[in-house]
């Protein structure tokens, strides 16, 4: 039996099992429906409009990689209200322990079932002091409980166990298309690659603007090695980004590389 195909029995059993879990406003069959749907279709993956970005970018490319240990990780926190990051959830990973507070919120708005009960937990386990909600409300503080620093992609994949995990990112100096194109080679050499990225890079009326304060603001999956033209001034590529892929630039075609190195801030990779 492969990967895939375990991941699947696993939540055939749970489905087949009778009890409400500990997430009062999800069901049992909704949520096994769900998991479903993301090993069908990994790109899925939705945080809508949370700042859930960089744990989506993680859970997105870790369901590819490790299906058995995303399906267990989810039936565990529904049934149990704790669960355990690693590889194909053996025990002696990290202990995933959502808030009441987590467990008991409504479902953040358009964020379907598994996400919120894999990202929701995984973002809460990450928070030292806050507790995260559905409601990440304006303020300083109410923000902070749902954005994601590099580091912490970065833990995610270490405690996920991935032995092979590669930081060259940062949230305030820009990277070269020469950068970017490395990180496309670790998407051809089978690596998971997180980009860290200034989210006008996504929006074809918006990537030739830039804030007061350049920075960093947004995580994607890199999806595709990166095409050049034959005079490498232009380039393209796709990434993951709110359940969808995409090209870049949006709607196709190419893109001018000092367009790209306004937004790019550089890359995580990371190998089983």
């Amino acid at each position: 039996m492969g990967d895939k195909e375990w991941a699947l029995d696993l939540i055939k059993q749970f489905e087949a099992r009778s009890g409400a879990g500990v997430w009062p406003h999800i069901e049992r069959g909704s949520l096994a429906q769900n998991l479903r749907e993301r090993l069908a279709t990994p790109n899925s993956v939705n945080q809508s409009n949370t700042n859930l970005c960089g744990v989506a970018s993680f859970v997105r490319d870790w369901l590819i990689d490790d299906p058995v240990g995303y399906v267990w990780l989810a039936i565990n926190l529904y049934e149990k209200g704790v669960g355990c990051l690693s590889h194909q959830g053996a025990p002696g990973g990290r202990v995933i322990r959502p808030s009441p507070d987590v467990r008991t919120s409504v479902l953040a708005k358009g964020v379907s079932p598994a996400d919120w009960v894999v990202m929701a937990s995984l973002r809460d386990d990450l928070n030292i002091s806050l507790t995260y909600r559905a409601d990440e409300g304006w303020l300083f503080w109410d923000d902070m409980r749902g954005l994601t620093s590099v580091g912490e992609v970065v833990k995610l994949f270490r405690r996920a166990g991935y032995k092979q995990v590669l930081d060259y990112a940062n949230w305030w100096a820009r990277r070269s298309a020469r950068h970017l194109e490395i990180a496309g080679q670790y998407v051809s050499a089978n690596y998971k690659v997180v980009l860290f990225i200034d989210y006008r890079l996504l929006h074809k009326d918006q990537q030739d603007t830039e804030a007061l304060v350049a920075t960093a603001n947004h995580f994607v999956g890199l999806t595709t090695p990166v095409t050049f033209d034959t005079g490498r001034s232009n380039l393209t590529f796709s990434v993951f980004n709110k359940g969808n892929e995409q090209p870049v630039p949006e709607g196709g075609g190419w893109m001018p590389v000092k367009t790209l190195e306004r937004h790019y801030y550089g890359f995580v990779a990371a190998k089983f």
